[in-house]
């Protein structure tokens, strides 16, 4: 409905009769819509990352308790081609900023030249008169993170949306968790484990994702394949980089690169790998291997780009590939 306003409510709603109201949050904003796409789906897609935007165009449905918001649903899945359903209700997907909500994409088809999915939002009114106060604030706390990072030269709106991503994020599972560690026990770091089952291959589709699983010595890792998958690919992008699978790692040596790369004369595109090694070296005692540089010398070496000795040596687990 063209008069129906951003921020205003819709009583009872023919979508869902047993809603309170539907609220229009508006069209997703430009400058948000790529923000998200950068943040979340850049890592594995790159210049195909705005494909997975799928809350575009959004509507939210309040419910006076979960009762009606359950019946809501039923009436949803019933006349709606549904591609989608996220129970934000379930203790394992719960976020850290406690919201209960039921996340629905739909297909769009009518009058519209080409299908289009949707994001319907079904909570109960006490949780949205909740999630409207906070936002505010959480915005605030947002901006706040930004602001920090901004001196490290940080892209603030990736800080921020970061920042909001992690607060309204579900926390790992139990069995993700034991699956690093798997990767880690077998392979010794993701990394490694990422380079010799996979290659450099990126984004990971998940076929080539359950025959990595079969190559764990772990039985119980090997038929959860898909149940990993789910969770590693929370954002239903259809595939993973090893951002998702260690986020860890990769912001760690993407900081070590950003350092070793200052040692290039005049900031050069083309960089001279073996000018580059003698550079680390010259700033530790040469080393005793022509060409690598062991554990305790590579120590010395992050030391002097300020790295602790945690960070070098989980560097150099990432790094070293034999």
């Amino acid at each position: 409905n063209a008069e129906w306003g951003v921020g205003e409510r819709l009583p009872r709603p023919p979508a869902a009769h047993t809603a309170s109201f539907a609220y229009n949050p508006g069209v997703k904003p430009r400058a948000a819509a790529q923000m998200k796409a950068f943040v979340r789906y850049g890592p594995a897609e790159g210049s195909q990352r705005f494909r997975h935007l799928v809350d575009l165009a959004r509507v939210g449905l309040v419910f006076p308790d979960a009762t009606a918001l359950r019946l809501g649903l039923d009436e949803i899945l019933e006349n709606f081609e549904v591609v989608d359903v996220r129970n934000h209700y379930h203790q394992s997907a719960v976020a850290l900023t406690g919201e209960r909500y039921v996340e629905v994409l739909v297909v769009m088809k009518n009058h519209l030249p080409m299908p289009h999915v949707c994001e319907i939002r079904l909570e109960e009114l006490a949780f949205f008169n909740a999630h409207t106060e906070v936002a505010p604030h959480l915005k605030s706390v947002c901006r706040g993170f930004a602001e920090l990072y901004h001196s490290c030269g940080a892209h603030s709106g990736a800080i921020e949306y970061l920042a909001q991503k992690v607060l309204r994020s579900t926390p790992d599972s139990h069995n993700v968790r034991i699956f690093r560690r798997q990767v880690t026990r077998v392979f010794g770091s993701s990394v490694v484990a990422w380079r010799k089952m996979l290659g450099s291959a990126t984004p990971l589709a998940f076929p080539k994702f359950k025959d990595a699983c079969l190559q764990l010595s772990t039985a119980a890792v090997q038929v959860r394949g898909g149940e990993y998958w789910q969770s590693l690919d929370a954002a239903r992008a259809g595939c993973i980089s090893l951002f998702e699978l260690d986020p860890y790692a990769v912001v760690l040596l993407a900081k070590v690169r950003e350092r070793v790369l200052t040692l290039v004369p005049g900031g050069n595109e083309v960089v001279d790998v073996e000018e580059l090694f003698e550079s680390l070296a010259a700033l530790a005692s040469p080393p005793a291997t022509p060409g690598a540089f062991q554990s305790v010398e590579w120590r010395r070496v992050c030391k002097k780009l300020g790295f602790s000795q945690y960070e070098a040596d989980r560097a150099f687990s990432y790094l070293d590939f034999q």
